[in-house]
């Protein structure tokens, strides 16, 4: 007891900093060399350090050194407990780069430059040991003191705005620490949200059906402020809901992809007016620029996100633009109806962890908006009393931006796909199976886990030129290849009162959905800046798994046969020039009927032409069928009305073919060669045959007729 009693006393006499102190001592901090920018130049070269311990390191009179040159950091810098810094000596140019100041300007001295082919870096502390190094490229000799088997692999030459960027989560001072020169560039999130799930209260809609009910519903409960982040606006409904909360007094921020594919002007046009509209209400509205360079070197070539924040407590996060077909106010969009996926989360936590993404965008990848005369579009009422929206389930959820957050081998999705045991259902707007000359690793993780016995199933859009069949043809034939049988993909079609499948998202075993606005393709996942939600709760995802089966079956109600081109070919092959004589292989006759010779007749085999023309004209519309149609049940009806409407007219031609009397010998049609006269040297038509011969007298027999001179006999026909 008196012990007890003792050590008692002893804490209370312990001061709060002397305790702080106590429980701080442990391992010796570590600082890490975590991002460099080579940058083509010194004015865009940096450096970020990484404290991995739990106190403050003081640096104070560090030296960075490449052997031929030196930054010295200032006296009183410092780098806090699991804290970054960034280092450069052009506050100028790291602020274009980066959108904010460096933390620490260095003092440059020597001819300290890190070459774009290859280079090694060193940290040294106050004492000039060795804390950590680097070492890139196409180098000769060997690598800095303290350095590890070969340099980390780069290009011939770094593309300006790439950074080398750490991976690994123990310091080996080696090539396997560093994520190597693939796609991080600079404006990319130092800080990665955390992809950890947390408990939310969450419901998913689909649209057209319940996509206008679910935002605008959101939408209207805004008090504070309003956050959103879009590739596109087109609906005058919806920027009539936003309008109308800044109206309300409530302040409304909106990042916008300043340069959308394929829009025409026209569409530009429209789009500036709904967003002059806006901004007359007094909406910040930011659009996508060039970076620093040009379009190219922008840390994301496109913002493809479709989210927004609302008041700091709510998210949505869905797979469409906002545009009329994909939300339309009644319901049913009267156009181009679109099939997505949304979900509505409430979680303050979630919330803040998309805000610091959006703000991130904000400060460094935009510029406000100018109107230069843009005339406002004149917006609709909106209704007095929102319309009702979906119960929210408990369940867990988790954030994950791209392209930061999925890991240099895209481990993240991967182990996702991963966790299934019994069916992934995809519906899909488009799919790469092919990255470069490397099956894509997300396809690569559907086969493995089919491979594993889960019943893959993948509805791919039809595309605007076919490709989704052919996508399906492709990815069964690479099934085919690898033996996998539980893989089955189908082509969407005749779902009601949906023309198209824009949805980009998974359901794992009826109770995981993976969706948001990322296309499964290797542009998407490397250069596009993407949001993804993952929900887990099977009530959260019942609605999106009833859609998926419906979606379906109406997709897959009837089979959708092939077009044997095998078949095809042989057919071509058996029935064609192969097969049988044409006119340049038979014998050529140089007598004429009256037995003169000079003018050579020469009989065209039109049958076998015409049978194989045919045969290869039904081959290439077979092909163009099973490329663009994908046999489905409405193709089926369109392909048979279609071949009665030409056997149809077929037939009506051949009846007044035959009654007006044109061809008055039946039978294949035939033609002759017009030749030169030699001596004349001018085109003369055949002579014309001789008078048939008398017939036989009374008493006398019948005298045979000669061989024929042309036709079918000789020709082998």
């Amino acid at each position: 007891m008196r012990c007890t009693a003792l050590l008692i006393v002893c804490l209370l006499l312990l001061s709060p900093t002397t305790l702080q102190i106590a429980l701080a001592d442990g391992p010796d901090p570590t600082v890490w060399i975590q991002e460099v920018h080579p940058g083509g130049q010194t004015m865009w070269e940096h450096v970020i350090l990484e404290n991995t311990g739990q106190r403050a390191i003081d640096l104070s009179n560090w030296t960075l050194t490449d052997g031929e040159g030196t930054w010295r950091l200032p006296p009183g810098s410092s780098v806090p407990p699991g804290g970054r810094i960034a280092i450069s000596e052009n506050a100028t140019g790291f602020q274009a780069l980066r959108g904010r100041p460096p933390d620490i300007l260095a003092d440059a001295s020597g001819s300290f430059c890190l070459a774009d082919k290859g280079d090694d870096l060193t940290l040294l502390d106050v004492t000039g040991a060795a804390v950590d190094q680097l070492w890139y490229g196409d180098t000769s000799g060997t690598g800095p003191e303290g350095w590890a088997g070969a340099p980390v692999p780069t290009p011939s030459s770094i593309p300006w705005g790439r950074v080398l960027r750490r991976t690994g989560t123990e310091d080996t001072d080696s090539a396997g620490d560093w994520q190597g020169w693939t796609e991080p560039r600079c404006g990319w999130l130092e800080r990665v949200p955390s992809p950890a799930p947390i408990a939310v209260n969450a419901t998913t809609f689909v649209t057209p059906e319940g996509g206008w009910a679910a935002l605008a519903r959101t939408i209207a409960t805004a008090d504070d402020e309003l956050l959103i982040a879009l590739y596109d606006l087109r609906s005058r409904d919806l920027t009539a809901a936003i309008a109308e909360r800044a109206r309300a007094g409530i302040r409304v921020r909106m990042l916008l992809e300043g340069q959308p594919v394929g829009y025409s002007l026209d569409d530009l046009a429209r789009r500036d007016g709904l967003i002059a509209a806006l901004v007359e209400e007094g909406v910040e509205v930011s659009v996508t620029a060039p970076h620093v360079r040009s379009q190219h070197n922008r840390p994301y070539r496109y913002h493809h996100e479709e989210c927004c924040v609302i008041d700091g407590r709510a998210v949505v996060v869905t797979t469409e633009n906002w545009g009329p077909s994909s939300f339309p106010s009644s319901g049913h969009a009267s156009g181009f109806a679109s099939r997505g996926w949304g979900a509505v989360v409430e979680s303050p936590e979630m919330a803040a962890r998309l805000i610091e993404v959006i703000d991130h965008d904000l400060r460094v990848c935009t510029v406000q908006w100018e109107s230069r005369g843009t005339r406002p579009t004149d917006l609709p009422r909106v209704p007095s009393s929102p319309p009702t929206g979906p119960s929210l389930f408990p369940c867990n959820s988790s954030l994950l931006v791209g392209p930061e957050s999925w890991g240099s081998d895209l481990a993240t999705l991967t182990d996702l796909i991963a966790i299934a045991t019994e069916t992934i259902h995809l519906e899909l707007a488009s799919l790469e199976i092919e990255w470069g000359e490397q099956v894509s690793p997300l396809v690569d993780a559907l086969l493995d886990a089919a491979t594993r016995g889960v019943r893959v199933r993948l509805l791919l859009d039809q595309g605007f030129d076919g490709e989704g069949a052919a996508t399906v043809r492709e990815l069964s034939l690479l099934c085919a290849q690898r033996g996998v049988v539980q893989v089955t993909a189908a082509v969407a079609d005749g779902i009601p009162g949906v023309a198209r499948v824009h949805a980009k998202g998974a359901i794992i075993d009826g109770r995981v959905a993976i969706m948001g606005s990322l296309n499964w393709a290797w542009s998407s996942v490397a250069r596009n800046r993407e949001v993804v939600l993952v929900l887990e709760g099977a009530d959260a995802v019942a609605n999106l798994r009833r859609t998926f089966v419906a979606d379906w079956a109406a997709s897959t109600s009837a089979s959708q046969p092939r077009v044997p081109l095998t078949l095809i070919a042989i057919l071509i092959q058996s029935r064609g020039f192969a097969s049988e004589p044409t006119a340049f292989e038979a014998p050529v006759s140089s007598v004429s009927r009256d037995g003169s010779e000079g003018v050579p007749i020469v009989g065209l085999p039109w049958p076998s032409i015409g049978r194989t023309m045919l045969v290869m004209s039904l081959g290439g519309a077979c092909w163009a069928i099973d490329r663009h149609l994908m046999f489905s049940v409405r193709a089926n009806r369109r392909l048979k009305a279609f071949v009665r409407k030409v056997i149809r007219r077929f037939r009506r031609f051949r009846r007044l073919i035959r009654r007006s009397g044109v061809f008055a010998v039946p039978g294949v049609l035939r033609t002759t060669f017009q030749v030169r006269d030699p001596e004349r040297g001018s085109p003369q038509a055949p002579p014309p045959p001789p008078p048939p011969p008398p017939g036989p007298g009374p008493g006398e027999r019948p005298v045979p007729p000669d061989p024929p001179l042309w036709g079918p006999e000789v020709a082998g026909w």
